[in-house]
């Protein structure tokens, strides 16, 4: 089966996966991307629990809208995700979409 093209993000991860997949064009798209973390990338729930509990806090609380420090909110995922889905309903062919956990969920 023809698949035209492949989207994904533009992380080190999404470059991992498609390295296997040399037939099929590439389009990069950072929209693409896992929710950006800001100030609390890289760290774990427990180290933002342990180093900025108000942040930890007001995360349980309200997941969809929290937006880190200097980053993203589902919200604002979601929204950056609308020209995807606009984009993948033009195509006429099947499309492979490589992307992460909060992109396709």
């Amino acid at each position: 089966m023809a698949c035209t093209p492949k989207l994904r993000s533009s992380l080190k991860r999404t470059a991992d996966t498609v390295k296997y997949l040399r037939k099929i064009p590439k389009v990069y798209w950072r929209v693409l991307d896992e929710l950006d973390a800001g100030n609390c990338d890289g760290m774990t729930y427990e180290q933002v629990s342990r180093e900025m509990p108000e942040e930890y806090e007001a995360r349980q609380r309200d997941k969809l809208r929290y937006r880190y420090p200097r980053g993203e909110s589902y919200l604002d995922v979601i929204q950056r995700l609308e020209s995807v889905i606009v984009e993948l309903e033009r195509q006429s062919a099947p499309v492979l979409v490589i992307a992460h956990q909060v992109s396709v969920a």
